[in-house]
């Protein structure tokens, strides 16, 4: 049987990794796309563009983060389906589709982090200002990311491996 202290470590430590991941990484990106005194180094772009294409343009971004995460979630439900039903119903090939799986929930993690990323990316390129340190911890993009990455670790290095000794 699991533990609580197993199943905390194994929830906590990927979450810990992940925020400092997209922390580190959004830092970048501010690093990247800012100067020192605090401006867009496009600043010029963005002064002449049209006010009404550049929101458009972030709501396009934020609905898109939405249909991501709406995608994600759909598919890892239907892995956690799978598995669950391969561990209710055990065969002679139980265990190499749990680990299918898992190779799957971390595949598309991947990819849905990726897409948060670059659609969060595609929105600091036209701020005006920058934003402090701490700022990405509340954004809905940060909780998208760390939580998807806390969910596929955990699923993979502990869930599925009970799930594999259950259906054998």
């Amino acid at each position: 049987m699991l533990s609580v202290t197993t199943i905390l470590l194994f929830l906590i430590c990927p979450f810990i990794i992940s925020s400092l991941f997209f922390i580190l990484l959004m830092e970048a990106l501010k690093w990247y796309y800012f100067n020192d005194k605090g401006e867009n180094i496009d600043i010029e772009w963005i002064k002449s563009s049209n006010e009404e294409i550049l929101n458009k343009a972030n709501e396009y971004h934020n609905k898109a983060t939405y249909k991501a995460l709406e995608f994600y979630i759909k598919v890892v439900l239907a892995i956690f389906g799978g598995m669950a039903y391969l561990a209710l119903n055990p065969n002679n090939n139980s265990k190499t589709l749990i680990e299918a799986g898992e190779v799957i929930l971390i595949l598309i993690t991947i990819l849905f982090c990726a897409l948060i990323i670059v659609h969060q990316k595609s929105k600091i390129i036209r701020w005006t200002l920058p934003y402090k340190w701490y700022s990405p911890l509340l954004w809905n993009e940060y909780w998208f990311v760390t939580i998807s990455i806390t969910l596929a670790f955990f699923t993979c290095h502990l869930m599925a491996q009970y799930l594999v000794v259950k259906s054998n």
